[in-house]
């Protein structure tokens, strides 16, 4: 009898677990849509030079599937924004319509040809609709842009550029593409006679570079120093960069041995 009573509540404990997992639902989001910019907050983008313009999709969307036809705006924050309307940009497509069923939408800017190289453009937006609330997170989009030059620019008529720096005294080196292979530039003869330095930047304008000789024997450690990029866990660590308008080399390098590191270091090169 016990044995019967002790099965028995093992199938009524099993049919109350089963009728429980069977009752239970995944909780379903019931609130607002809510308006976002879905794809970052913040962009920098470049318009290169002689093209008069670049356009520039801005993504937003929603955190569910919108009920009906909506229609969502971009807005410029006029206190937030420097960028003049007409003059720097001009809004292509400020309107969106969200239909049915969907989450996503576009907005297009176009953004005008700066004519000073040194400044940079900003335009501050907000996202707006008249039935579909907007959200307290990623409701504001930022877009920066600056004139890109080309590499001809940087390069100049001769290739020529002034040197102040750590590694050698000052003076004039010769900048040079590499053949057949793009964005990528060599400082001839800057780390000792026949030892180029090999640079590669991107369209950012981040300059990046291997480690390297550098040709040099130091006498006191018994061999050659090399040369690397900027070392985050010292003193001075940043990016290199080239700013192709102003024709302008900054490295920060960091030159070693074995024994250890003589610091990060800031070589300039500037085009005469």
């Amino acid at each position: 009898m016990k044995n019967i009573k002790f099965i028995l509540s093992l199938f009524l404990l099993g049919l109350f677990v089963f009728s429980c997992r069977e009752d239970h639902t995944e909780p379903v989001y019931n609130g607002d849509s809510f308006l976002h910019f879905n794809e970052g907050v913040v962009r920098s983008e470049f318009v290169q030079i002689g093209t008069a313009s670049k356009d520039v999709v801005i993504s937003y969307g929603t955190i569910k599937p919108v009920v009906g036809s909506h229609q969502v705006k971009l807005v410029v924050d006029p206190v937030k924004t420097t960028a003049v309307a007409g003059t720097d940009y001009e809004i292509i497509k400020g309107t969106d319509e969200l239909t049915n069923g969907e989450v996503s939408g576009t907005f297009t800017v176009r953004l005008k040809e700066p004519v000073d190289p040194a400044l940079t453009k900003s335009l501050v937006f907000k996202i707006e609709s008249s039935t579909i609330a907007t959200g307290v997170f990623d409701n504001e989009f930022t877009l920066n842009w600056k004139l890109q030059c080309l590499i001809a620019d940087f390069m100049g008529a001769f290739g020529g550029f002034n040197y102040t720096g750590y590694w050698q005294a000052p003076g004039q080196y010769l900048i040079e593409e590499v053949p057949n292979t793009p964005n990528t530039l060599r400082i001839v003869d800057f780390l000792e006679i026949g030892f180029d330095l090999i640079v590669s930047y991107n369209d950012a304008g981040v300059v990046t570079f291997e480690p390297q000789d550098t040709g040099y024997f130091h006498p006191t450690y018994g061999q050659t120093v090399k040369i690397r990029m900027s070392q985050s866990n010292m003193p001075g660590h940043g990016n290199s960069t080239i700013d192709m308008c102003a024709r302008k080399l900054t490295l920060i390098a960091n030159y070693y041995v074995t024994q250890g590191s003589f610091g990060n270091k800031v070589e300039t090169f500037t085009g005469f």
